[in-house]
């Protein structure tokens, strides 16, 4: 998910974040993770703001994308 850089602070990646959450939670999961970039604070910021927590190095598990460094979990 991505948004430009001059519309971050209008509420869009929320607005569309809600309903993916909304959505994911009448799933049932007991988890969403998520991998991302460390370097991306807004999105580190959003992902913090709805309750995604940044995984410990020993909780973090192999990844084929170089560029995430970052996996972050919300529990449902």
């Amino acid at each position: 998910m991505a948004t430009d850089i001059a519309t971050q602070v209008r509420g869009i990646g929320s607005a569309v974040l809600m309903p993916l959450l909304d959505f994911a939670r009448k799933q049932c999961p007991d988890v969403l993770w998520l991998d991302t970039d460390a370097l991306l604070e807004a999105a580190t910021a959003l992902y913090d703001k709805f309750g995604f927590k940044k995984l410990e190095d020993e909780e973090i598990w192999p990844t084929r994308y170089d560029r995430c460094t970052l996996k972050m979990v919300l529990e449902l």
